[in-house]
């Protein structure tokens, strides 16, 4: 018995620590990223725009972002990991990670990120491919996927339909 007590609050406290508690997107999905152009040479920087129609309160998130992707290849075994055609398997390579929170977001509030060593605009010097948000406030839960599009826009993707 005490080690199914030990068992159960290992196990909650893991999913407490974890943050959001599911792999797939949200309904819920109050945050979309834009990437604006910061002077010349393709240097972006990205806010995140409370686009929900609501105020959010104690939000806390982190958005990852990918590049183009890279060969993968094992330590032990260079290019193992292979795709059914056989070939080294190509995956997006994590480029930036973003954290953030804050107390209230009013709708079409605004958050940018700033270098932590420079006090400026973090600048994002690669192509963006991919931006995953996953994060909560008090209104609930979100995991968000956005995909660039064929012209640099952003799409939300799988949103479930229920």
């Amino acid at each position: 018995m005490k080690k199914n007590v030990i068992l159960l609050f290992l196990c909650l406290g893991l999913g407490v620590w974890s943050g959001c508690q599911t792999y797939h997107g949200t309904k819920f999905a109050p945050l979309e990223p834009r990437l604006d152009s910061v002077g010349y040479g393709g240097v972006q920087s990205m806010a995140l725009v409370n686009s929900s129609a609501q105020a959010l309160h104690n939000v806390r998130f982190r958005a990852y972002m990918w590049g183009r992707s890279q060969l993968t290849e094992s330590p032990q075994q260079p290019y193992m990991l292979t795709s059914a055609s056989g070939l080294p398997q190509r995956v997006p390579a994590l480029t930036y990670t973003f954290i953030g929170s804050a107390g209230k977001l009013d709708p079409g509030q605004v958050i940018r990120f700033t270098n932590g060593n420079t006090g400026g605009e973090s600048r994002i010097l690669q192509p963006v491919t991919k931006i995953q948000i996953v994060g909560s406030c008090d209104e609930g839960e979100f995991r968000e996927t956005w995909l660039s599009g064929k012209q640099g826009e952003l799409v939300l993707v799988g949103v479930p339909e229920n």
